[in-house]
């Protein structure tokens, strides 16, 4: 959740890339476009965008999330080239402003989480979306075919895994989410896989309806 609320790159950062890991040079040049508009944005970084309107009434189910009132601090550039391209994805998609205050409120009775263990390769998110939302009829997924990351390659995947172990676990979360003023309303989820080596959940797909977009802000998961 802070990841797209607080405005801070390290918050996203912690979210995104908790485990070493490597840039797919050859999906590289598909994000090409999102890191040279990320250099266009810098002078945004400065002051909040105009569409961002946090603390709206709430219902009784919805937890209104905490938003920083300043904006974030700006980060050193890194050593990482691996680390400037993330930077960079992340600073273009949220329209140089790092999601200050983009989730605005979360639905509890509406959110879950789904662990599953198995001896089988885990199945496509987009297909467990379409299967799971009645009146979604598009979704955008930010993985490949196999159900990995196009960009970011941490050192031992889920294939590696089962292959390695023989099963897997996988963690599904569905947040129905209030985004920050004009966007609506909408269900995001996030699959994680758990690497026993590393002792951690890694993030490997993240999917949303594709529909009733108003803003030009777009969630960033390379």
């Amino acid at each position: 959740m802070k990841a797209f609320s607080s405005g801070r790159y390290e918050d996203f950062k912690a979210f995104r890339t908790p485990a070493k890991y490597s840039i797919s040079q050859s999906n590289l040049a598909f994000r090409a476009k999102l890191i040279q508009k990320a250099s266009q944005n810098k002078a945004l970084r400065k002051s909040p965008p105009a569409n961002i309107v946090t603390n709206r009434n709430n219902p009784p189910d919805w937890a209104v999330l905490g938003i920083p009132k300043d904006p974030p601090p700006q980060l050193p550039r890194s050593e990482n080239p691996s680390e400037d391209v993330v930077e960079s994805i992340y600073r273009a998609a949220s329209q140089g402003m790092g999601y200050n205050g983009y989730f605005d409120g979360l639905c509890i009775k509406k959110s879950h989480l789904a662990l599953i263990h198995s001896n089988q390769r885990i199945p496509s998110l987009s297909d467990y979306v379409m299967k799971n939302e009645d009146y979604i009829t598009a979704v955008s997924s930010f993985a490949g075919p196999n159900g990995e990351s196009l960009l970011v390659r941490f050192e031992r995947t889920p294939r590696d895994i089962l292959e390695e172990t023989g099963e897997i676990s996988y963690l599904t979360a569905k947040l129905h989410l209030r985004l920050a003023y004009p966007d609506p309303v909408k269900p995001i989820y996030c699959r994680w896989y758990w690497e026993p080596s590393k002792a951690k959940w890694l993030p490997m797909d993240l999917v949303t309806s594709s529909s009733q977009k108003r803003s030009k802000i777009s969630l960033a998961f390379p």
